[in-house]
């Protein structure tokens, strides 16, 4: 395996586990916040049809940086922006769809930009692209 596919593979692996973390971790405040309410059980919705068109978006958006290392990225982002479902497994009451977010963009491209590459506005742009 090349030096360079090496280190595009862990850079894809450890963005994707810390975006879905992030993720995970801010749809979580959503059951401590004022206006939540009972979440829709996503495992009705959650099938081979949803993740593939959750994959394909990501993967077209991706594209557009010309690079496959941005393209599995953004492929990535779109189906891990979901993490959030599983609060609605939990059957608590939570505001839905926070990792959907402006402000949860906003604060996983500083995260992400902080710790991989503050120049790397690729990964920026994959986390907004990752957000449908």
């Amino acid at each position: 395996m090349s030096q360079q596919l090496k280190k595009d593979t862990g850079f894809v692996i450890k963005t994707a586990l810390l975006f879905c973390a992030l993720s995970a971790a801010f749809s979580l405040v959503g059951i401590l916040l004022p206006e939540k309410g009972p979440l829709e059980n996503p495992s009705g919705g959650l099938n081979m049809h949803e993740i593939s068109g959750h994959i394909l978006w990501g993967l077209v958006a991706g594209a557009a940086f010309f690079s496959l290392r941005y393209v599995i990225i953004t492929g990535l982002f779109a189906v891990l922006i979901d993490s959030d479902h599983l609060i609605a497994l939990l059957h608590v009451d939570a505001l839905s769809r926070m990792s959907h977010s402006i402000a949860f963009g906003a604060i996983a491209v500083v995260v992400l930009m902080a710790l991989f590459g503050k120049k790397d506005y690729k990964l920026g742009a994959a986390v907004f692209a990752g957000l449908s």
